[in-house]
C-alpha cells in the first residue's frame, strides 16, 4: 500500500475564474455548497481572519471530528489549504483547488493529498477511502457549480 494518497474530482462550471474563486478563497462560503462544511447541530467551529490566505476554520465535534482548515495560497488558478485533523485521529494534509479555462468554462479540481497514516492503511481494507472522499467532492463540486451558475452575472453562456 501506498505511503501517500492523492483523491481529485473535477467538474466543467459556466462561469470565470474571477467568479468562482471567491467561493473557495472564503471558508465562511464553503457552508452553502460543501458537504464538509455545511452546519452540523453536534458541530462547533469558529472562523478567523478575512478571506484568503490566513483565514481559518476550527471545528470539534459530530461526524466531522475536530481539526483545524487555513488558507495557504490564493493565486490566480489554485487555492492551497492546510487541513490539520486532531480527532478522530491526528493527520495533516493538503487541499487543492485548480481553476482552469475549458471551452468557454472553468474546469475546477478539488484535490486532497497527504501522508498515509497506520490508522488510513487499516481504515482501508475495510472502507474504499478514495471512493467515500471522491463522492463528497462530487456532491460538493456539483453544489458549487449550482451556485455560482445561479448568479446571471457569474454565470457564462452554456
Amino acid at each position: 500500500m501506498a505511503n501517500t494518497f492523492r483523491y481529485t474530482r473535477s467538474i466543467l462550471v459556466h462561469a470565470s475564474i474571477e467568479a468562482i474563486a471567491p467561493e473557495i478563497a472564503d471558508l465562511e462560503r464553503h457552508e452553502a455548497w460543501s458537504p464538509f462544511s455545511r452546519p452540523d447541530p453536534k458541530t462547533t467551529g469558529a472562523y478567523a481572519g478575512r478571506p484568503g490566505v490566513g483565514q481559518s476554520r476550527t471545528f470539534a465535534g459530530g461526524r466531522s471530528g475536530a481539526g483545524r482548515i487555513s488558507i495557504d495560497a490564493v493565486e490566480p488558478h489554485r487555492i492551497s489549504m492546510t487541513l490539520a485533523m486532531t480527532r478522530p485521529v491526528k493527520a495533516t494534509n493538503t487541499v487543492e483547488y485548480t481553476l482552469a479555462p475549458e471551452a468557454g468554462a472553468t474546469r475546477v479540481s478539488w484535490t486532497m493529498s497527504g501522508p498515509m497514516t497506520l490508522f488510513g492503511r487499516l481504515m482501508g481494507l475495510f472502507i474504499d477511502c478514495e471512493k467515500m472522499c471522491g463522492r463528497m467532492f462530487d456532491q460538493g463540486l456539483a453544489a458549487l457549480k449550482a451556485r455560482v451558475e445561479a448568479t446571471p452575472t457569474r454565470a457564462l453562456a452554456a
